[in-house]
């Protein structure tokens, strides 16, 4: 029985990585840290393009339909790649939406 990531969660992964390492240098998330807000959104922005935000939201509702797996591969991508916003913050608008598609 294999108990690692399948192909699909390990490419997930790997775009959150590889779009960390391209857009966030020592020096911007130093800015970001210091409160440069518009270089933080354009990061939250490109992170909610790759979909983090509607990960486990079903797909009737709009969203991609995937497990705890893919959230637990997602978080580790950010955390690898020091994102300057939470997975939790993420998920946020995931819960969001989720709720407004319920009624």
């Amino acid at each position: 029985m294999y108990f690692g990531l399948s192909e699909e969660q390990v490419f997930f992964q790997d775009n959150i990585k590889k779009f960390l390492s391209e857009q966030l240098t020592i020096d911007s998330i130093r800015d970001i840290s210091n409160g440069d807000e518009k270089l933080k959104t354009e990061i939250h922005k490109g992170l909610l393009n790759l979909g983090i935000n509607s990960l486990m939201v079903p797909e009737k509702y709009g969203g991609l339909g995937l497990d705890l797996l893919f959230g637990a591969a997602v978080s580790e991508g950010l955390g690898y790649g020091v994102a300057t916003v939470s997975y939790t913050h993420l998920r946020a608008h995931e819960t969001s939406l989720h709720l407004v598609c319920r009624l």
